[in-house]
């Protein structure tokens, strides 16, 4: 029989049912029965204990005669006959024993006589005693003795155990019948259970076909046939349910079958896609490429008339002209960078500048388009906003360029405020925010969703009206995200909107700070119509410690100017004001300023020249204003904030293989006042380092022999500890990711070729923190010969920006560079040949550390490209390379054959400002 084994089994609860009460019942029963067994054992001893009582009083009448004790004697061996009784004894009144018969007492009797009938136990034995009387004279009773019988009761003890054990024995016998009972009930259930249970587990594991034998009670057998019921229809629905998966199984593979054969179509399709999109980014970098080069033009000679003497009013336009120019090839830009941005090729750049700067040049930009509109652009800073920071102002130019540009569109009347804030600065990296805060139209919260998404605009309507792609809002999302920064709109329908975004921006250390002291304490009556442009105006003029005298209207002003002195007379009329109106003040004898719109009616006034007005467009710039208020006191050269302070103290050396590159760098470094030391190898730089000190060292990484790495090590074994040389990296490729390893040779930065005049100054005012003498602002490159187009192969604009407009320098690197062109051809085949990549690999470097300041941008690419893969290794696809450079270097070689440098780098004669 199997026992359940747990207490929750259905088994236990069955056993325990059917066996506990009939246990229970049986128990009880067998309890009344021994009870009552002892009861009748007892009673049956008390009953001889009577009679052997009787008997003694009976005896001890006869036993006073002493002619009786043969008959007591007979008597006794009666008595003992019977199975209780031990022994009988017969004492005399002294207490000595007579007569004895049976079993000779273990203990002393005569101790427990009495005068009375006694009863008592000692020793296993039950003792009675009656004390022997007589009758004697006079009727007198006297004591002859005492008459003592002894009874064992074990016999009674025996029949009562031998009662319980059968009473147990019968209670067992009927516990044991019970529990096989109770086992067969418990079979009964338990196996058409166990069935039922296999069965469901067959038909979980998917085995459908097994059934339950169908035995047991009624409910049992009712039970089986619903479970093998329930198996019957499983079966069925399983059968039914393959049918379906086959079905559908063949289906899928004829869909399968369709969308490979689709698969095939789509890849094709998409290959022809990848071409005409391949073909598109060519047509589209050689179209705007074919558009720069006339632009560039443009730029250069109106950066040179720039450099003449020139009127206010001139210099004006030739802003304007010069920065819608600029404008042009940013929007050319735009398309080109979406495409880049889509690829994930665009490469941001690190670089010093000023924030205020780029965001007054971005105003400037735009400042024709709001003057159509009748908008003023004002900009404000916040005072604790950090303006010397460290990014890529192009990029951030083109997201500022976009937002404001589209709050011109959308808005017809008011202004666009554009403000900064330092929201947080951590570890040196300032989080700034800048906001585009317009009086248009607004955006409603459905159109907000999808503005910065390509091709996309608030309104399908506004195109036509407004104009534009709506690619604006999508590139400056995505070069901000890329800049690490977040961009949004808040908005609300006919309030206007505010576009934000945020940036995380180094703060650059070291920097030079003009001060602005040449117009401290003076005195201006200003008159402003807008508000908003009184609020800036008066925020500059304060931050140059000028005391600002407010007037509300021109009258105003001019009853002012007539009672008090003041420096300047500064107005800021409305646009529809007259000269008519203005006569009164343009009479007066103090320094007059006048701002207004560059195409309002005053703009091209000749009576406001005649007057000697100095005339403002707005928007207004900080330092050009400045500028201006400076001129009109004829005040000399001192803290304009176009001048920097020469330190003739700084001493820099310069180490490059490349004597192209080295020219460069150390003229660059000489027109800054620096004294530059030139060393064409690591080993040239020790040995110089010997004799001379210097203060920092622009170092190339890549160099034959002993490189840059090996070099800084050497410097920083030599050098005292307290003494320590910056050391600055000069690479053609992006050592960002490679960083630690400079740090290791003990470098302490790094920057790319090219570098430019502006970068030289910001390095050596970190690492020095001097402030080298650097060109103005508005100085342009030389203009050059533009008689015949342009193209990939020669970019002469660029080859003069990257002389800083130095058109002899320009010329002299381009020429460094044709020369030795046959011999980097043969040199870079042969190598190639002799498959020596580690020479190929120096000679590719130097040719490409050559073409990063020369203005070559196909042989750039070309050589830069080739000295990628040779670096990372990529051999496979080095026969490509190799061959678009030895082509790049022949157009290059015929172009310089056609086109004669000295003319084309002619520098238009400039008269002194």
């Amino acid at each position: 029989m199997r026992l359940p084994i747990s207490s929750k089994s259905l088994a236990f609860k069955i056993q325990q049912l059917a066996v506990l009460p009939l246990a229970l019942a049986l128990a009880l029963f067998a309890a009344g029965a021994l009870i009552n067994h002892v009861m009748s054992a007892q009673e049956a001893e008390h009953e001889q204990n009577q009679l052997a009582t009787r008997w003694l009083l009976t005896m001890s009448r006869h036993a006073t005669s002493p002619d009786n004790r043969e008959f007591l004697q007979t008597a006794f061996d009666d008595m003992l006959e019977m199975p209780h009784v031990s022994g009988i004894y017969l004492f005399n009144n002294s207490g000595e024993l007579l007569i004895k018969q049976g079993k000779r007492p273990d203990i002393n009797l005569s101790s427990s006589l009495s005068d009375s009938l006694k009863h008592w136990s000692d020793a296993g034995h039950n003792y009675y005693s009656v004390p022997i009387w007589r009758t004697g004279p006079r009727g007198v009773s006297i004591q002859d003795g005492w008459l003592v019988m002894s009874v064992n009761p074990a016999g009674v003890v025996i029949r009562q155990y031998q009662g319980a054990a059968l009473i147990l024995a019968c209670l067992l016998a009927a516990f044991a019948v019970m529990m096989i009972m109770a086992w067969r009930l418990t079979r009964s259930v338990e196996v058409p259970i166990h069935n039922v249970q296999k069965t469901l587990q067959d038909f979980n594991r998917q085995n459908l076909e097994s059934r339950v034998p169908v035995s047991g009670s009624v409910e049992m057998q009712t039970l089986a046939h619903n479970v093998n019921e329930l198996g019957e229809r499983l079966l069925h629905e399983q059968n039914n349910i393959r049918q379906q998966i086959d079905l559908a199984t063949s289906e899928l593979q004829e869909t399968l079958d369709q969308v490979e054969i689709q698969s095939i179509e789509l890849d094709l399709a998409r290959k022809k896609a990848v071409q005409a999109n391949k073909i598109k980014t060519e047509f589209l970098a050689n179209t705007s490429h074919e558009i720069r080069t006339p632009i560039n033009g443009i730029l250069g000679f109106t950066n040179l008339l720039l450099k003449s003497p020139l009127t206010t009013q001139q210099r004006e336009y030739l802003r304007t002209i010069a920065h819608s120019s600029q404008g042009l090839l940013t929007i050319i830009n735009d398309i080109l960078d979406f495409s880049r941005l889509e690829e994930d090729k665009l490469i941001l750049d690190s670089t010093p500048f000023n924030l205020r700067q780029i965001i007054e040049e971005t105003l400037q930009v735009l400042a024709p388009a709001a003057s159509e509109k009748q908008l003023y652009l004002v900009a404000l800073q916040g005072s604790d906003t950090p303006l010397n920071l460290i990014g890529d102002a192009l990029r951030i130019k083109q997201v500022l360029t976009n937002l404001i540009g589209n709050a011109i569109k959308f808005t017809d009347h008011g202004h666009i405020l554009i403000t900064t804030e330092l929201v947080d600065v951590h570890s040196n990296i300032a989080q700034i925010r800048v906001r585009v805060t317009d009086t248009g139209i607004g955006i409603n919260h459905a159109s907000k969703a999808s503005l910065f998404e390509a091709f996309q605009q608030a309104d399908g309507s506004d195109n036509r009206l407004r104009g534009g792609t709506g690619l604006g809002l999508a590139i400056a999302k995505k070069l901000v995200d890329k800049m690490g920064g977040s961009i949004d709109i808040d908005s609300n329908p006919e309030t206007g909107a505010c576009a934000w975004f945020s940036l995380p921006l180094p703060i650059q250390q070291n920097t030079f700070e003009p001060k602005y002291q040449s117009l401290l304490n003076r005195r201006a009556a200003v008159m402003v119509e807008i508000p908003i442009l009184a609020q800036q105006l008066t925020t500059y003029l304060n931050q140059w410690g000028i005391k600002v005298v407010s007037f509300g209207s021109l009258q105003k002003l001019l009853r002012g100017a007539e009672n008090d002195n003041f420096d300047w007379l500064i107005a800021l009329p409305k646009r529809d004001t007259t000269v008519g109106e203005l006569e009164p003040l343009l009479k007066m004898s103090q320094p007059k300023v006048i701002g207004t719109l560059p195409d309002s009616a005053l703009a091209y006034n000749e009576r406001v020249q005649e007057m000697e007005a100095n005339l403002v467009f707005l928007p207004l710039s900080h330092d050009h204003l400045y500028q201006v208020l400076r001129d009109a006191l004829h005040l000399p050269a001192g803290d304009s904030p176009l001048e920097r302070v020469i330190d003739k103290s700084a001493r820099v050396m310069v180490v490059d293989d490349n004597p192209a590159n080295l020219q460069l760098v150390c003229t660059f470094l000489q027109a800054m006042g620096v004294q530059a030391v030139g060393a064409k190898s690591g080993m040239d730089a020790l040995e110089l380092l010997k004799h001379q000190k210097v203060d920092l060292i622009f170092m190339d990484v890549q160099m034959p022999g002993m490189d840059g790495l090996e070099a800084s090590r050497r410097i920083r074994q030599a050098e005292p500890e307290n003494q320590r040389i910056p050391i600055i990296a000069l690479t053609a490729h992006d050592m960002g990711q490679q960083m630690a390893e400079l740090r290791h040779a003990g470098m302490d930065d790094y920057t790319t070729k090219p570098i430019s005049e502006q970068q030289l100054a910001h390095f050596i005012q970190h690492w020095l923190g001097k402030a080298p003498s650097i060109q103005p602002a508005l100085a342009a490159p030389a203009a050059v010969n533009l008689a015949f187009p342009q193209s990939a192969i020669m970019d002469l604009q660029e080859a003069l920006r990257l002389a800083n407009g130095k058109s002899d320098l320009a010329r002299d690197m381009l020429h460094n560079l044709t020369s030795k062109l046959g011999d980097d051809a043969e040199t870079i085949v042969e190598l190639y040949r002799q498959k020596d990549l580690q020479s190929l690999q120096d000679r590719v470097h130097r040719l490409y550390g050559g073409c990063c300041y020369c203005g070559v941008p196909e042989l750039r690419q070309a050589s830069g490209q080739l000295d990628n893969y040779l670096v990372n290794g990529y051999h496979e696809q080095l026969d490509d390379a190799v061959n678009a450079v030895v082509k790049a270097i022949q157009r290059l070689r015929s172009w310089a054959d056609e086109h004669d440098l000295d003319t084309l780098f002619e520098v238009t004669p400039q008269a002194a400002p």
